[in-house]
């Protein structure tokens, strides 16, 4: 008697094509989806690395900048706000006595502090730092070289303008002003473009100074 035949299912060289080029297909897009997951993880660690200081540093220009005390005192010093045109950007060079230390009670250190910020160029030379200053002990004859302590990096343009009521000035010395302070400040930080091309947003602040006017006649002796 006759053994019905026996069939097996075999896969065509079409359909091998055809799965093989299906699954190129799918591994290309799962490839391309993971690249752009982790290039946007990359903007966004990066975004956070350079979003981060600049806050710090916004929140540390507004305190001190609204807690600016008139030099009318012996632990006072002027306000001093010198501008500098480099090119079309600017470096200025502002220096003033904030009352940030009376915010700790539990600091052993005195409530006026002197700061200061400035411009310095970077190890490479093609952009600038942003750094600041302090002098705790305003009283002290002689003092050290105080630390530059780097806020912000890739800076190309630092610019502050003053409010005396009625116009923005550029620049500020309180020695010449009847120991006057701004009624405001505008500062205005640029910066360089970064890895991507990229010029990112200026940082921006507009700040009224707190502590009013004391004219000569006024202070204290």
């Amino acid at each position: 008697m006759a053994r019905p035949a026996q069939h097996r299912s075999r896969f065509t060289l079409l359909e091998l094509l055809i799965a093989t080029m299906a699954g190129a297909v799918l591994m290309a897009a799962l490839v391309a989806a993971l690249s752009g997951a982790w290039r946007l993880q990359e903007q966004g660690d990066e975004q956070e690395r350079t979003e981060a200081p600049r806050q710090v540093a916004r929140k540390r220009l507004a305190l001190e900048l609204s807690l600016a005390v008139p030099p009318s005192e012996i632990l006072s010093g002027a306000f001093s706000a010198v501008t500098e045109e480099v090119g079309d950007d600017r470096h200025d060079d502002v220096q003033w006595v904030t009352a940030i230390g009376a915010r700790n009670p539990e600091s052993t250190d005195g409530d006026l502090v002197q700061v200061h910020y400035y411009l310095v160029e970077n190890a490479d030379g093609d952009v600038c730092q942003l750094v600041r200053t302090e002098n705790r002990d305003l009283l002290a004859v002689e003092t050290e070289e105080p630390e530059e302590v780097v806020l912000l990096d890739h800076v190309v343009s630092f610019a502050a303008d003053w409010y005396d009521g009625e116009n923005w000035v550029s620049s500020w010395d309180s020695t010449v002003e009847e120991n006057q302070l701004p009624e405001a400040a505008r500062i205005r930080i640029d910066f360089a473009a970064d890895s991507r091309g990229a010029t990112p947003r200026p940082l921006e602040l507009v700040v009224p100074l707190v502590v009013r006017t004391l004219s000569t006649a006024e202070a204290t002796p």
